[in-house]
């Protein structure tokens, strides 16, 4: 897609679409990011504004189709009280040609099934 347009396209940075996902109250809340580039990103969770140690592994990063990347991170939710939920965000930043970071905050509703954003 946008690769092959050239070099001024192999140096714009494209923000991802990320979905929060919960299939069931027992399993996990997985971030997903998709779409985005460079490659250069990190996807974390965090409570009260600071980095936690209670996720899952982070994933690889992962090449899609389009040239564009994806990733995700999980989080295991079933110790917390649903008190606390509205302190806990993922973190998706892109670091883009200039040394620029993108940063996209979300927070996780579990009375919503899924939170998508473009």
């Amino acid at each position: 897609m946008f690769l092959d347009g050239g070099n001024s396209s192999l140096h714009r940075t494209v923000p991802p679409s990320v979905s929060l996902l919960q299939w069931t109250p027992s399993s996990l809340v997985s971030c997903h990011a998709t779409g985005f580039y460079p490659d250069r990103a990190v996807m974390f969770w965090r409570k009260d504004g600071k980095e936690i140690d209670e996720v899952v592994p982070h994933r690889e990063i992962l090449r899609n189709n389009d040239g564009t990347f994806q990733m995700s991170v999980d989080l295991n939710v079933l110790s917390f009280r649903p008190e606390d939920w509205s302190r806990y965000e993922c973190v998706f930043q892109v670091f883009d040609f200039k040394k620029n970071i993108l940063t996209k905050v979300f927070v996780w509703n579990p009375r919503i099934a899924a939170v998508t954003t473009g």
